[in-house]
This record gives structure tokens, C-alpha cells and sequence, in this order.
């Protein structure tokens, strides 16, 4: 399912959602805008979560397990047919090598799709909190057009570009804050 959009340019292109605001009675319109706005952002929710959840599908489980059964494969391979100690170790140090990069790979990855989750969380819920302070505000302050544009924020919002860029930004912010409090305490401790 997609994210619906509109061609806003052609003279005879129609918005169906743009249609039904337009023709709604002014007093209807704020219950009209909510609900279309309520709609897209059903949609985006549904298209998200289905997103996140293909994140973190079994592919993880599936690709350490193959990691280590070829591992363990090769070092088999290399013991078979060498009856030296040197053959054995040095079979038994890549298969202990190979597993820790298969668990590195695996294992840790999760936890950067974990940040990159709770980042797109955050971002998400900021501008959910932009569409429902709209959406409690009056027509002629919020219209549909404005709904609209907060909506494709919403959207984008939950995307891994904007996460990471947010990732990088509030990491960013927290080297300056840390770097000018060790400053301070560097300055505080010279004048004891």
C-alpha cells in the first residue's frame, strides 16, 4: 500500500480529498479535515509498521545461523585429512574468528536498527503532535492544505534518511554540550 498523492498542477486533475473539504459546509469542515488527515495518517501507520517489522524479520536469526554452519564447515574442511595439532587450532581459531564476525554482523547490527527505530519513533511522535494541535485549531487557522503538508512530514518522519539525520544531529549537539562542559570543569578545576 502507498501513500496516496495528487497531481495539484493539471486543470483538470481532481483531489477527491481536496473535492469533499471544498464542498463540505463551513461548519463541517473542521470534522471533514480531521477525518481525511485521521485517514492518511491510518494509512502511514499501517505502511510503518509493516516497514519496522520488515526490519527486523527473521533474516537476522537466518543469516548468523548460515554464518556459522559455513564456518563450522570450513574449519571442518581444513581439519579433514591433517592430523597435526597446527591444522586443528588453526581450524578451531577461524571458526572462533568467523562466529565473532557472523555475531558482530548480526548481533549488533540489531542494535543500530534499534536506534534507528526509537529515532523514527521520536520523529514520528513530534510531528503526530503537530497534526493534533491542527487539528484542535480552526479551519481557517489549520486548513486542509496545511493538514496535508504535516501529514508528508509524519511520513517522512518515519523514514531511515530522516532518522539517521537526526541521529547524527542530536549526536552532534551532544559533542558541543560535552566539549563545552569539560571546558568548564577544566576552567572550574584551574581556579581551586
Amino acid at each position: 500500500m502507498r501513500l496516496p498523492s495528487f497531481n495539484y498542477t493539471g486543470s483538470r486533475a481532481t483531489n477527491y480529498y481536496l473535492t469533499v473539504y471544498n464542498t463540505a459546509a463551513p461548519a463541517e469542515k473542521v470534522k471533514v479535515r480531521n477525518a481525511i488527515l485521521s485517514d492518511l495518517m491510518a494509512v502511514i501507520d499501517f505502511n510503518y509498521h509493516e516497514f519496522e517489522a520488515r526490519l527486523r524479520s527473521e533474516k537476522v536469526a537466518k543469516n548468523t545461523a548460515a554464518d556459522i554452519v559455513t564456518l563450522g564447515l570450513t574449519a571442518a574442511s581444513t581439519a579433514v585429512g591433517g592430523s597435526e595439532a597446527k591444522t586443528i587450532l588453526s581450524a578451531i581459531a577461524t571458526g572462533v574468528v568467523g562466529v565473532n564476525t557472523a555475531l558482530d554482523k548480526n548481533v549488533f547490527q540489531n542494535n543500530t536498527i534499534e536506534a534507528l527505530e526509537l529515532e523514527m519513533r521520536s520523529l514520528r511522535a513530534l510531528k503526530e503532535q503537530d497534526l493534533i494541535n491542527g487539528m484542535a485549531d480552526t479551519d481557517a487557522h489549520y486548513p486542509l492544505q496545511s493538514g496535508i503538508r504535516d501529514v508528508i512530514a509524519y511520513y517522512y518522519a518515519g523514514s531511515l534518511t530522516d532518522a539517521m539525520l537526526g541521529v547524527v544531529e542530536k549526536t552532534g549537539a551532544d559533542a558541543q554540550i560535552n566539549r563545552a562542559n569539560a571546558t568548564e570543569a577544566r576552567k572550574a578545576a584551574r581556579e581551586k
